[in-house]
C-alpha cells in the first residue's frame, strides 16, 4: 500500500492513499567494493558502491487524486515518464544503501576471520541473523 501527499512542480497536487503494484523489467544491479584484513585475518569493508540500470519500470496507485479518469491518467504519465524518475531517484537512493549496506556488512564481519569466511561463512551467516532487520542502520 502507499500513501501520498504532495504537489508536483509546487502547483499541481498529487494525493492518494491505497494498493499500489510496481514493475521493473531489465533490472542490473552493479556492486563494487573495498575489502581490508587485517594481521589478524579480520574483514572489514570500506567502500562499497552500488548502481543499478533498467529498461523499464511501471506502475499503478490505486486511487490516485481520488480515483477516476484523471487519476489514470496520472498514473499513465507517471508510467511515460517512469525512467526518467528512476533516474532522478537513484542518485538519492544508492549513497544511502551504500551507507546502510556498509555498516550492516561490518557489524555482521565483526569477529569473523578470513579463514572462517573461507571455510562456511557460518560466522557470518549467524551474526546475521543475530543482528536482524537492517531498520536500525536507517536514520531517517
Amino acid at each position: 500500500d502507499y500513501k501520498l501527499d504532495g504537489t508536483i512542480a509546487s502547483i499541481l497536487p498529487l494525493y492518494g492513499e491505497g494498493p499500489m503494484w510496481l514493475e521493473i523489467y531489465g533490472l542490473d544491479v552493479y556492486a563494487k567494493a573495498a575489502v581490508l584484513i587485517n594481521a589478524e585475518g579480520f574483514v572489514e569493508i570500506t567502500e562499497i558502491d552500488l548502481t543499478a540500470d533498467l529498461t523499464d519500470i511501471k506502475m499503478h496507485l490505486d486511487n490516485l487524486l481520488g480515483g477516476g479518469n484523471f487519476g489514470e491518467s496520472i498514473n499513465n504519465l507517471l508510467n511515460v515518464v517512469g525512467g526518467y524518475i528512476w533516474d532522478q531517484v537513484k542518485d538519492l537512493l544508492f549513497p544511502l544503501l551504500d551507507e546502510v549496506l556498509l555498516k550492516v556488512i561490518n557489524d555482521a564481519l565483526k569477529g569473523c576471520n578470513i579463514a572462517d569466511l573461507i571455510a562456511n561463512g557460518s560466522c557470518f551467516q549467524d551474526r546475521m541473523k543475530e543482528l536482524g532487520r537492517a531498520g536500525q542502520y536507517l536514520k531517517l
